[in-house]
Formats: C-alpha cells, structure tokens, sequence
C-alpha cells in the first residue's frame, strides 16, 4: 500500500504537492483537530492527546481507550498553544515545532466499523517502550542543543490511535465490552477524515515505530521519516476515506 503511494506522490508535480500541503505549516491545522467543536449540543474534540508528563509519571501499564481516559491523563489544546508561545526563539529563520508528538505503529485501530477491535497492546510492551523513548529524548524537546536553557516546553501532547479516538473495544475472547454511541461515532468519524492532518503536518514529531516484538531490551529511539516527503506521502498514506485497518 505504501508503496502505491510513494510512486504516486514521485509522479505528482510540485506545484501540486505545494497546494495540497498549503496548510501543512501553519500551526491552525492541528490545533482545529484537536479543539472542541458543536455535534448538535454536545461539544467534543475529534481528537485528545495524551499528556507526555502523565505518561513518564504515572507509567501506566496498559493503555487506556479513551471513555476510559482519566482527566489528568489528557493535555488541553490551550495548554499546548501555551506552551508552544514560549518555545525558545533562538532558532534562527526556522519554524517553531509544535510540543506534538505523533506515534504511527503496526497494530493502530482505525476501523470504523461497529464490529470493534481489540486492545492493540495487551500486556503494555508497546506502551512501555514509547515511555522510555519519551524519557530518553525529554531533553531534546526540553533543552537547547549544547547547552541547559530551557526550551520552553515543559510538557508535550502524545497521539497514540487507543487513547486518542474513540474506540469500541473487544475483550480477550473477541467480545464486543461497548460500542461507540452515535455521537462518538460522528467524532471518531470527524477524526478519520482529518488524521493525516496531524502525521502530515511539517511541525509535528512523527514516530513510526517498528513492530514491537517480545522482548525487554532497551529499545532504540525509532528514527523519523524525511521531512522532504513526510508530508505528501502521509497525506496520501492515510488520508483514504473508508479504508479500515
């Protein structure tokens, strides 16, 4: 599949590429993901995002979905737009990054079918090595390079598929513990349509993790994809309404 779109992102004019990602540089496009919005009187963000302090504190052994979510364990888009407003300037002519790190992993849960899924890390392996990567990078979001001043960032919001959407769970024997309601339905919808927004976009952190094996090693720090394609090639790698996982 990825490979169908790699040869259709080489085969696609830079101009073209150039309107499609017009909005993949301005900050907007994931705050209006992750901002609450009207679905007929009730008001809910197509999108939460864990908080990244929560997880190297709190260490959670299992990922929670997200009605299971407690409050703590979210990160409030004004807290990320806060936090973002004080990132170090010292950065020459480039962009300041957004505090968003969006993990990309085999086993994501993107169906969205009534039918449900299940947990997409039972036994935590896959939680646990994105924790000890968050702690062994912290200080690359939270310190200027070659030196102890602060970024500005004391705290990042962390995309993980379980936690961030609406899910419909199934137990270990396949059954179906809650459906999403109709109104959860429609955000997690709202979600689908708009998430290659988040892996796309130029100022956010991309992790792709490899396929996490069992074992308890220290794991490597997964590399990132090239920013040179990373945004046309997410756009068209996950941006195809209907497909389900």
């Amino acid at each position: 599949f990825l490979d169908e779109r790699i040869a259709a992102v080489s085969s696609t004019p830079e101009s073209t590429l150039e309107t499609m990602t017009s909005t993949l540089l301005d900050p907007r496009t994931v705050w209006g993901l992750l901002e609450t919005r009207n679905y007929s009187g009730q008001h809910d963000a197509p999108v939460v995002l864990l908080s990244a302090a929560w997880l190297r504190t709190q260490r959670p052994t299992r990922l929670p979905d997200r009605q299971s979510l407690p409050a703590e364990a979210i990160m409030p888009v004004r807290s990320l737009r806060a936090i973002h407003a004080t990132i170090e300037k010292g950065m020459g002519k480039m962009t300041k990054p957004l505090p968003v790190i969006a993990i990309l992993h085999a086993n994501m849960r993107l169906d969205p079918g009534p039918d449900g899924a299940h947990h997409p890390d039972p036994d935590g392996t896959l939680l646990e090595t994105i924790v000890k990567v968050v702690d062994a990078r912290w200080a690359e979001f939270t310190r200027r390079r070659g030196g102890t001043q602060s970024t500005g960032v004391t705290d990042m919001g962390v995309f993980l598929d379980w936690s961030s959407l609406y899910q419909a769970p199934r137990d270990a024997k396949g059954k179906v513990l809650y459906r999403r309601t109709e109104h959860q339905q429609k955000v997690f919808e709202d979600a689908l349509a708009e998430l290659h927004l988040l892996f796309a976009h130029q100022l956010t952190t991309v992790w792709q993790l490899p396929e996490v094996r069992m074992q308890r090693s220290p794991p490597r720090p997964p590399p990132r994809p090239p920013r040179a394609c990373t945004h046309a090639l997410y756009s068209y790698a996950l941006h195809t309404p209907g497909r389900r996982s």
